[in-house]
């Protein structure tokens, strides 16, 4: 899969969607999504938009799928799972925490990569992670 990026938003509607679409992907670049009506709009704003049909199964025509969004949200949760109660006022940081870490490969505790080396990459980006999220 591809990079994520994940924000908290009040109302997923297309006047909330589309301008953060539109601030974080480049145009021309192709965006998979489910067949919702307000994605509709990519295509006119210069996005090659391939809505998945997922009557069809997990796999839509021409290829096109959304099993890495559905693979980073279950990272996500099983990442949230191992800190047990998280606090509604904390859930945003433990949100970007997972994308931090799947645009990064870094996985949870079953990662092939040593613990050593995940917290030196992750304390490299700190002051990063701390900067998008604020």
């Amino acid at each position: 899969g591809g990079d994520v990026y994940t924000q908290i938003i009040e109302k997923a509607d297309k006047n909330t969607l589309l301008p953060i679409i539109k601030a974080i992907v480049e145009p021309k670049t192709v965006v998979y999504t489910d067949q919702w009506q307000g994605f509709n709009a990519l295509k006119i704003d210069g996005y090659i938009h391939k809505p998945v049909d997922k009557t069809l199964g997990p796999v839509g025509r021409d290829g096109a799928h959304t099993g890495g969004i559905e693979s980073f949200f279950g990272t996500a949760k099983s990442l949230m799972k191992l800190r047990r109660r998280i606090h509604r006022r904390t859930f945003a940081l433990h949100l970007k925490e997972a994308e931090w870490r799947w645009n990064n490969h870094i996985a949870g505790d079953n990662s092939k990569k040593t613990k050593a080396e995940n917290q030196k990459r992750m304390m490299k980006s700190l002051k990063e992670i701390i900067k998008d999220i604020l």
